[in-house]
């Protein structure tokens, strides 16, 4: 695989990845399989993620210090990084063999960008997230899964408190969209690639 900068990608020969590669590939491939209303990418859905994680999402647990939330927001940044290989491959079709290779890419960027290792409970915590992010999805641009499935998605009421959080990331306008997420300046990549340095350089080595 050819990067969009160019660069050669393979599992055994060269993987020297850049952030502002992934996130133009993470930019340029829809969620829910393309099944959504409007523009909604894996790049729009890392970056909510990312502020989703850091907003406590486990009731009763005490507010995580900053080192602790700039290591969540990194993780919850880059939680479908592998994607931007494998593309997005909606959860009824995430195979065994899928999840495992999705595994090894994730080890190779996290290498090639420098990513810590990161523990089982953050895993945890950005798989909350995660989840949570699925829902207000699902009720927002994904109306049809919910009918379809009324029950695995919680209620509107539940993600109205996040309602904020999705506009952020999402813009009514699909020219608007796909500028952000599609060209290499467009804001939405920028922003991922900013705020990946950021932390990055706030956690150190």
């Amino acid at each position: 695989m050819v990067s969009l900068s160019g660069k050669w990608l393979h599992p055994t020969e060269s993987f020297d990845v850049s952030i502002r590669d992934i996130a133009r590939h993470l930019g340029r491939v829809v969620r829910f399989g393309g099944c959504v209303d409007g523009w909604w990418t894996v790049l729009q859905h890392s970056l909510l993620v990312s502020d989703l994680v850091v907003v406590d999402p486990v009731p009763g647990r005490q507010e995580f210090q900053p080192w602790v939330r700039d290591r969540l927001a990194l993780l919850g940044l880059f939680h479908d990084a592998h994607e931007f290989i494998t593309g997005d491959v909606p959860r009824p079709w995430k195979l065994d063999a899928v999840s495992v290779q999705q595994t090894q890419i994730d080890a190779l960027i996290a290498k090639s960008i420098g990513l810590p290792a990161f523990t089982k409970e953050e895993h945890e915590l950005v798989k909350i997230a995660d989840d949570l992010a699925l829902n207000v999805e699902a009720h927002l641009i994904a109306t049809r899964v919910v009918k379809r499935f009324p029950n695995k998605f919680g209620t509107i009421g539940d993600i109205e408190p996040h309602r904020d959080a999705f506009r952020r990331y999402y813009m009514d306008s699909l020219s608007g969209d796909l500028a952000a997420t599609w060209h290499g300046s467009g804001l939405y990549v920028d922003m991922f690639v900013d705020r990946a340095t950021e932390l990055l350089g706030a956690i150190g080595p």
